[in-house]
């Protein structure tokens, strides 16, 4: 598997995307892509889900692959809904 082309992908792909107000559902599309090399999706799990304040959230969600794991920070303003990739990393 290799990592690094991977993340400059999903880089790629979330820099491309910023009108979308769904990043995670780009990420999973991507990560299908690469189906051979991450395995089968195994589920997905909030680690953290906090208030920055009034108006942000931070969400924190780890998308598990038979073969990785992307951990991913989602900021949503609470008022117009709309999403923005904060950080995400991608381990084996």
């Amino acid at each position: 598997m290799n990592i690094r082309n991977i993340k400059l992908e999903l880089t790629v792909t979330l820099m491309n995307n910023l009108s979308s107000s769904n990043y995670l559902g780009k990420v999973k599309e991507l990560m299908q892509n690469f189906r051979d090399q991450v395995g089968a999706f195994r589920g997905e799990e909030t680690l953290n889900d906090t208030d920055l304040d009034n108006d942000h959230s931070l969400r924190t969600l780890a998308l598990e692959y038979d073969n990785c794991v992307v951990n991913i920070d989602l900021v949503t303003n609470n008022t117009t809904r709309m999403q923005y990739v904060n950080r995400f990393d991608l381990a084996a």
